[in-house]
């Protein structure tokens, strides 16, 4: 099996479809790691691809710009903010320490996590920390920032990963699992009949249609895609969908704020709300929102939505047919399920870190990052192709899909596409600006392009990202 192949089966894509791929995928060696990084972050857009050509039906080929490929699974790094590069999301604390016996990372680029690592060690400053961390065990600092409320990661191998009380269940799942639940039947969605190949309207009745109803050709439009997630993963799904023309609005917590650069790289054609889920005015805005959802995308930790009042059974009562897709860090079920984490810690947990660094014969300057955030952003397009594919298959019976997603089980996908050596002076090629220009709330964005191209299917984003919370908690259109 092919790579394609066998992420294309991890989301329960139908085989023969692959056939739709133009030829083998390519990779530039931009993102070098003795892991297949680029060709599984290629064979991610590649699944985006074939999702939507099963979609609608098109018998045209799917093909992936490994160029743009690259250059995507880096989008937060090809952004540009008017003709500057954003801010950087790192913290001085989110980085690699040595402990007594290994290495550990904190994260502390969210207030809220940087203020754990305060409690811990009763200092920010990170010369403190690292003199602290030296003299203590690594799983000691990671048990005692995550009881702080914050994030942190020892670094393991490969082997103690699969020998780990929840490593070991992660694989025991589907890459991404859909699960089809037959109490309902009476909410399908179809995708609109396509309009790329109908003359367009002229003269007058130009005009009149173009004050009407901009002409939208895109296949996912009409659905309904709320979204509740946050930093990387969640939103590249969501920016995903609404490529192909979804209806997606974000909600916006009251209490958080999001990083800007990751707001304008995954805003576009969205919508953004704010919402307090404890008040009952924001559960009832809610829950009028949700009644009126295709697509439930979150990422919230396990039991937080059922907490405030949402659980399944809830969600399912009040959107039958609903597609409700979560991610998380470390997956369902097992003794992580609910632990915090973000794609640099969930490197470490899973062992891709240390054996990286193997393979550049460099493990005594500890754990090497892979040369791109693609735990997030191949999570992020997966779930994507999963939701895409879960739509069409309700559009045929109605029922309500459970889609679920996890960095974790990313990792081991990524894992089990195999190794190859790596170059220790091998370095990731520098971060072109991006080639593709919006208009936004954030003035004029430069975006990575989007490598994915399906013949015969429209896609594109028409604005860049809205300011968190502005717009109101309603859909723009009925479905």
């Amino acid at each position: 099996m092919t790579i394609v192949d066998e992420v294309w089966s991890g989301i329960g894509g139908d085989p023969s479809v692959t056939r739709l791929l133009e030829g083998p995928l390519r990779t530039t060696g931009a993102l070098p790691s003795s892991f297949a990084v680029e060709a599984f972050g290629a064979a991610s857009f590649a699944a985006v691809g074939l999702a939507i050509a099963e979609l609608t039906g098109e018998d045209g080929q799917v093909t992936v710009d490994p160029v743009a490929a690259a250059a995507a699974l880096r989008s937060e790094a090809a952004l540009r903010i008017g003709d500057e590069e954003p801010e950087s999301v790192w913290d001085p604390l989110s980085r690699m320490f040595h402990a007594r016996d290994g290495w550990v990372r904190l994260h502390g680029n969210y207030e809220q996590h940087r203020a754990a690592i305060e409690d811990v060690f009763s200092t920010t400053d990170r010369d403190a920390v690292a003199a602290a961390i030296a003299n203590a065990d690594a799983s000691g600092i990671e048990m005692r920032v995550h009881a702080a409320g914050g994030v942190a990661a020892l670094a393991h191998t490969l082997e103690d990963w699969q020998d780990h009380g929840h490593g070991s269940q992660v694989t025991d799942r589907p890459l991404i699992a859909t699960t089809v639940k037959h109490d309902t039947a009476d909410r399908p969605w179809r995708p609109a009949p396509p309009t790329h190949g109908e003359r367009a309207p002229q003269g007058l009745a130009a005009l009149a249609a173009l004050a009407s109803a901009p002409l939208d050709p895109r296949p996912l439009r009409g659905l309904r895609v709320l979204e509740l997630t946050r930093v990387i993963a969640g939103p590249v799904a969501g920016r995903t969908l609404s490529w192909f023309g979804a209806d997606v609005l974000r909600i916006e917590s009251p209490d958080h704020r999001e990083l800007r650069t990751l707001v304008v790289d995954t805003g576009q054609d969205k919508r953004s709300t704010r919402l307090d889920l404890r008040t009952r005015g924001g559960r009832d805005a809610f829950e009028e929102l949700l009644a009126g959802t295709d697509v439930l995308l979150h990422g919230l930790r396990p039991g937080a939505l059922g907490g405030l009042g949402f659980d399944a059974g809830v969600r399912a009562r009040i959107a039958p047919g609903l597609i409700d897709a979560s991610l998380s860090a470390y997956g369902p079920g097992g003794t992580w399920s609910a632990r915090r984490g973000f794609d640099s810690l969930v490197q470490l947990s899973t062992g891709l870190g240390l054996a990286e660094a193997d393979a550049a014969g460099t493990s005594a300057d500890g754990p090497r990052p892979l040369p791109c955030q693609i735990l997030d952003h191949a999570t992020g397009l997966l779930l994507a192709a999963a939701i895409i594919r879960a739509a069409g298959e309700r559009a045929v019976d109605g029922h309500r899909r459970i889609v679920v997603g996890s960095l974790a089980r990313t990792a081991a996908g990524l894992v089990e596409a195999g190794r190859r050596p790596l170059d220790a002076v091998g370095a990731p090629a520098p971060a072109d600006p991006g080639t593709l220009v919006l208009e936004g709330d954030h003035g004029r964005t430069r975006h990575a392009p989007f490598p994915v191209q399906v013949d015969g299917v429209a896609g594109g984003w028409h604005h860049g990202a809205r300011t968190p919370g502005e717009d109101s908690p309603r859909w723009s259109a009925p479905a």
